[in-house]
């Protein structure tokens, strides 16, 4: 991209010095001092003439009571019955406002508002012409804001007076609306309070039933205990069933037990106590031996009396044992003690069972009558309910009745008082008075507004046109506005140049076996000698760049870029014709040169040619295979030119393709020099589009048509691509008064390559 200054094209205007400013102000003194002497002599003589004036102002919303919005713009055409009436209403109250009767009001209220020489008639005279009633207006429209103006010679007596209008209005106002207020709704607010009382006594009621009866809704409530009593009903089935398989399982139990069911229970005990069975284990040992001795001995016998007298002993601990253990102080039997103790596991865990199940039984027997008990509580309540349901009835419909009709009352009210606040009006203030400013005379102010304005005039005229004007006409004002180098200025077409002889009109071109005529402005302009010299001149600076680094010929010196872009700011600036002229100039240095008109959007290169436009680019993009354009002879010169081809629905994505890209390739190593003709920068995307594709963009601005806000706008978006220059066109100076082209002399190395120095046209590749 080339190496430009971008903030020189950032501002849309270039900036006048100091000295040019001056030389403007110099050249319109006379429009200046006169300005400023006219004007601050009629500032000096306003200030003789006026007398000392202080002036008070406040404002004042005056709404109408309506619903609806109404416009007020009483120049607007509304049917007479709409607006037309409340314009009328709002004039009532400006004519209201202006009465005689708040003045005199105000005069008898507020006494020390009068001049002391003066009598009552006379203050309330002074006072009404003092003071000027006006409805605003914002647009033409007329707003609802009135405003209130008192001049006098006393800037206070100015403040008061309006703060006592401001008193006596607002008094008004809200007397008028309580008294209509009052009067309508008298009859509905007895109507109210009635209905209040009756409502307060009918709660009275209902609140002391509700604490009498104990309940807040009977039927709500006799409905929830029924409920509740069909749930304990079936709890009370569930738990009977209950219990009669638990007894069941008892009376199973008992039949399988060995032993009574009464001393089951301590046998259990005994036949789970470690010492009982230790102790019975050694009885049984000692019954053993004894009777094992007394089997051949007699009783008499000392080891049978020691072993009986052990028996006993044994028996004794027993006998004590189970006693600790169930509690009882009876003697057992020392048979019951032989044979208690003596259970299985089998028997233990029927005991168990046994012993669970009756504990069982004793749980659902008590759950059972406490279910009883409280099916019982529940009837009771549900035989009340009936005559508690009957006296709700008569007291609930009562105040739901009495509710009912004064939220009605409520609302009949609030509805009258809204039709009777209907067609009033409302005053409310807006912005109270202040102390009254001095408005005459004020001799500073009025002559430095005087001079300021003097010389404001003055200025506009003298910077008025040169303001305004943002053509750029020269072409020295074109180098000002970008940072771009000048390569050249196209001369202003002449009558003549344009209209060229019979014999050019009738010229042919040849484009393989078909012909056209040309169009002769055309084909004049380019042979007219001093158009044709500047553009060789143009092409001489292109060729002069840096070499691309995407050109073959890199070794060749000035070799140039082998593909350039042709656009402008806007259209109309004479791109087609610089582009066709570049064309021939390259032509006519023997290189091979392509013509592409790449403006899809409105094509004009095969108008002016006179070609047909049926095939070209657009259909070159969309083919495979890539046919040869058209070769064209033209002033003396082949080259080859490619329309733009059929209409395309898309132009952004067919320049944006892969095969766009292949296309410009292609043509870049087939020919020299290829030259695109394309659409305008401003408004559309087409040609950077085109611009990132080719090496680089040469830019041309008719002279007293681009503007440089236009100029500003297309070198800031052609930013991002290589920029080659811009060139001027229609200029009507002579050519040779333009300078020479802005590029340094090239320095060569020993290999004969150019070495280029610093200067605005060193190229980078984007």
């Amino acid at each position: 991209m080339t190496d430009i200054n971008l903030s020189a094209t950032a501002n849309t205007e270039p900036e006048l010095g100091y000295g040019e400013l001056l030389q403007i102000l110099w050249r319109r003194l006379p429009w200046l001092g006169g300005a400023f002497a006219l004007c601050t002599g009629l500032a000096a003589i306003a200030t003789v003439l006026q007398s000392p004036t202080y002036r008070s102002s406040m404002q004042l919303l005056v709404e109408p009571n309506v619903s609806e919005s109404i416009s007020l713009n009483s120049q607007e055409g509304t049917p007479p019955d709409s607006s037309s009436e409340i314009a009328l209403d709002y004039a009532t109250q400006l004519n209201l406002m202006r009465s005689k009767q708040f003045v005199e009001e105000v005069v008898l209220t507020y006494s020390d508002l009068c001049l002391p020489e003066e009598s009552q008639q006379d203050c309330i005279n002074r006072f009404r012409n003092s003071l000027s009633l006006s409805q605003l207006e914002e647009n033409s429209t007329r707003t609802r804001i009135f405003e209130a103006v008192f001049t006098d010679s006393d800037n206070y007596l100015t403040k008061k007076s309006l703060e006592a209008l401001q008193r006596i209005y607002l008094k008004y106002n809200d007397n008028q609306q309580t008294a209509r207020l009052d009067n309508g709704l008298k009859l509905v607010d007895q109507q109210i309070e009635q209905v209040r009382r009756d409502l307060a006594n009918s709660q009275q009621a209902l609140r002391r039933f509700r604490q009498s009866g104990g309940t807040i809704n009977p039927e709500q409530q006799s409905l929830e205990a029924s409920a509740a009593l069909d749930s304990l009903v079936q709890t009370q089935r569930e738990v009977q069933a209950d219990y009669q398989e638990a007894q069941a399982q008892f009376e199973a139990a008992q039949a399988a037990l060995s032993v009574d069911p009464s001393q089951a229970k301590l046998a259990a005990k005994l036949s789970q106590s470690g010492r009982y069975q230790t102790l019975l284990d050694a009885l049984q040992t000692s019954e053993l031996a004894l009777s094992e001795r007394l089997a051949v001995y007699t009783h008499s016998d000392p080891v049978a009396e020691d072993l009986q007298a052990q028996r006993d002993r044994q028996v004794d601990l027993l006998r004590a044992e189970s006693q600790r253990l169930l509690g009882s102080g009876e003697l057992i039997e020392e048979a019951d003690l032989l044979s208690s103790g003596q259970l299985g596991e089998n028997e233990l865990a029927i005991v168990q069972n046994l012993i669970d199940t009756q504990i069982r039984i004793n749980g659902l027997a008590a759950r059972n009558n406490s279910l009883e008990q409280a099916q019982q509580q529940l009837q009771q309540k549900l035989d009340a309910y009936p005559e508690l349901i009957a006296r709700y009835d008569k007291l609930q419909p009562e105040v739901e009745t009495q509710r009912a009709s004064l939220e009605q009352l409520l609302e009949t009210r609030q509805a009258l008082a809204n039709d009777l606040a209907q067609g009033g009006f409302k005053w409310e203030i807006v912005e109270s008075a202040d102390l009254g400013n001095k408005i005459s005379p004020n001799p500073v102010q009025n002559l430095a507004v005087g001079g300021v304005a003097g010389l404001f005039i003055g200025g506009l005229l003298a910077y008025g046109r040169e303001s305004i004007d943002t053509v750029i006409r020269t072409s020295e004002d074109l180098k000002k506005q970008t940072a771009l180098p000048l390569l050249g200025v196209l001369p202003a077409v002449r009558e003549s140049a344009s209209h060229s002889s019979p014999l050019t009109r009738s010229l042919k071109l040849s484009i393989e076996d078909t012909s056209s005529v040309l169009r002769s402005d055309l084909l004049g302009k380019v042979q007219w000698e001093p158009f044709r010299e500047a553009v060789d001149l143009i092409y001489k600076n292109i060729q002069l760049t840096a070499s691309s680094p995407k050109s073959k010929s890199k070794s060749k010196l000035n070799a140039g870029p082998k593909s350039v872009m042709v656009t402008s700011a806007v259209a109309g600036e004479g791109r087609t014709t610089l582009a066709i002229g570049l064309a021939l100039s390259a032509a006519r240095s023997q290189k091979r040169v392509l013509l592409i008109d790449a403006d899809l959007r409105r094509p004009s290169l095969h108008e002016q040619i006179g070609l047909s436009n049926r095939y070209g680019l657009t259909t070159l993009s969309d083919s495979v295979e890539t046919p040869l354009p058209v070769s064209v002879m033209l002033a003396n010169t082949q080259i080859d030119i490619l329309p733009a081809g059929s209409f395309s629905e898309d132009p952004v994505r067919l320049l944006n393709s892969h095969r766009m890209r292949e296309l410009v390739a292609k043509f870049e190593q087939q020919y020299d020099f290829v030259v695109f003709d394309t659409s305008n920068v401003l408004g559309q995307v087409d040609a950077l589009q085109i611009a990132s594709l080719c090496e680089g963009v040469v830019i041309i601005s008719r002279l007293e048509r681009v503007t440089q806000s236009d100029l500003s706008q297309a070198t800031a978006i052609l930013a991002p691509v290589n920029q080659l220059g811009i060139v001027a066109n229609g200029s009507r100076r002579p050519l040779s008064s333009h300078s020479s082209p802005f590029l340094p002399e090239p320095s060569f190395s020993n290999n004969g390559r150019a070495i280029q120095s610093e200067s605005p046209l060193s190229s980078r590749r984007h």
